[in-house]
């Protein structure tokens, strides 16, 4: 998320969608004074921010193919930390299931990869 003040904007990063390279491309631009903060949803924001300065940003993301985002969501989420799922098996979890049922698919030997961490993980998307 990057918020500017002059001139006044706040780009919602929504994760896997290339906001990173948003950011970037931004950061490299700046002619602007700009905060960032942690990845939040736009109700977030509104909530954190004063109601007058929220209501006059020009607020903006990116989103991408619901499907594409999918299958990049299992590729990080799930094959980059060793969780024995399949892809048909993942959206079924994410879409139908519940993170309970995850939990012996887990790999003991990947600290990172924990119900806690995959449960954000569907929480994001």
């Amino acid at each position: 998320m990057v918020l500017s003040q002059d001139p006044p904007f706040l780009f919602l990063h929504i994760p896997k969608t290339g906001g990173s390279s948003v950011e970037e491309a931004l950061f490299h631009c700046q002619s602007f004074d700009y905060f960032t903060i942690t990845h939040g949803c736009a109700l977030q924001y509104k909530d954190w921010l004063d109601d007058d300065f929220f209501f006059s940003l020009f607020k903006f993301a990116f989103v991408r193919n619901p499907w594409d985002l999918q299958v990049s969501c299992y590729r990080y989420y799930v094959l980059s930390h060793g969780i024995n799922m399949t892809f048909d098996e993942y959206i079924n979890w994410k879409f139908k299931g519940s993170i309970v049922h995850m939990v012996d698919r887990l790999p003991k030997d990947e600290p990172s990869a924990s119900v806690d961490w995959l449960s954000q993980c569907f929480y994001i998307h």
